[in-house]
């Protein structure tokens, strides 16, 4: 039988069928040990990305810090003559980069700190 008379023997919408093995009996407890160390290994991932999320959120926490000591300092910066820094635009311009980085860190921490302690999304992601 060569390969024009076997496509003609075929219907045309019709799917080819493929057989089917059925698994053998004294397999069965491997299945499970293999289901075993499936469910460990998506035991260690869920761990795992919880302590990035947890690790994530002491970053950040310490970025915060950072950010409040710096505008804490550029903030009682005060000199007479020359070194009075209210005197530059470049200063205020730092201060006010200070001020919004401190502002939208400690948002970022409120954020994860609610996600991580309830699961749920504070904001949604747009798709």
């Amino acid at each position: 039988m060569t390969n024009n008379d076997h496509a003609s023997n075929q219907h045309v919408g019709s799917l080819p069928t493929i057989p089917t093995a059925t698994p053998p009996v004294d397999n069965l407890e491997n299945q499970s040990s293999v289901m075993g160390v499936e469910s460990s290994t998506i035991v260690h991932r869920c761990k795992r990305e919880d302590l990035i999320k947890k690790f994530s959120l002491a970053l950040r926490g310490l970025a915060l810090i950072f950010s409040v000591i710096a505008l804490i300092i550029m903030a009682i910066n005060k000199h007479s003559g020359w070194q009075d820094f209210d005197k530059y635009r470049e200063y205020r311009y730092v201060l006010a980069i200070a001020i919004l980085s401190t502002v939208y860190t400690g948002g970022q921490v409120m954020r994860q700190a609610y996600e991580l302690c309830t699961g749920k999304l504070l904001l949604q992601q747009r798709s």
